[in-house]
């Protein structure tokens, strides 16, 4: 009889060991997702423009569901103030460029707040990008280890 090797692959083993994994992962992502919605709002709110202090005081972050965060300013302004679009210039007003926030983020050209010049809300998360990448990492790194 000869001699051999064998290797037995079990998938259903591997597609349980995958399932934990999974299982791990989604509900540390669940609070992970929660606590970066709650900071991306926290950051938007100092990064926001104060004049009678409505604008600041109106974001609110929620989860939509357990893997989906949302970060909200209804104030009917709110979108002139992050995005540009100021009909002229004027006292409260700048002329900006292309400006690169980092973690991937520009803020186009137009005329902004001169007090928001980049947005609020795409400069708090560009500001929390490198955190949040790292975060994700590391959780991926723990969960790996920990099987």
């Amino acid at each position: 009889m000869a001699d051999r090797v064998t290797l037995t692959i079990n998938s259903a083993q591997f597609a349980q060991l995958v399932g934990r994994f999974l299982a791990a992962m989604q509900q540390e992502t669940e609070q992970w997702i929660a606590t970066l919605t709650a900071r991306v709002r926290v950051r938007a709110m100092g990064y926001t423009p104060v004049d009678t202090g409505r604008l600041q005081n109106s974001w609110r972050s929620s989860m939509l569901n357990p893997l989906t965060g949302e970060v909200r300013n209804a104030t009917p302004y709110a979108r002139v103030v992050e995005f540009g679009g100021y009909r002229g210039l004027g006292p409260k007003t700048v002329r900006t460029g292309r400006t690169a926030l980092g973690g991937g983020f520009t803020a186009g050209p137009g005329i902004f707040s001169s007090s928001a010049p980049t947005g609020m809300l795409r400069r708090a998360l560009a500001e929390e990008g490198k955190e949040m990448l790292q975060t994700l990492k590391d959780i991926l790194r723990k969960r790996w280890r920990n099987g």
